[in-house]
């Protein structure tokens, strides 16, 4: 499981974020594991997320969770 990391600013909108989730989600794809994760809502990253197949399966008043089920398709990041 991979723990919660804040991003920074100065570091947002580069690519590092998307780089991340096609090497795991590569993996998991490999593996047929469905992915879970929860956002804030309002948060920019759900986008973030959507772009790589996630989408929303339930909320709350602070959380977005959200699944990826494997091979789901990628759009253009």
């Amino acid at each position: 499981m991979a723990g919660a990391l804040p991003p920074r600013a100065h570091r947002q909108g580069r690519g590092l974020g998307s780089a991340v989730l096609r090497s795991v989600l590569a993996r998991t794809d490999a593996q047929a594991m469905t992915v879970g994760l929860n956002v804030l809502r309002g948060s920019a990253a759900r986008r973030l997320y959507e772009r790589h197949g996630f989408t929303v399966e339930a909320q709350d008043p602070i959380d977005v969770f959200m699944v990826r089920p494997p091979g789901a398709a990628d759009a253009k990041t």
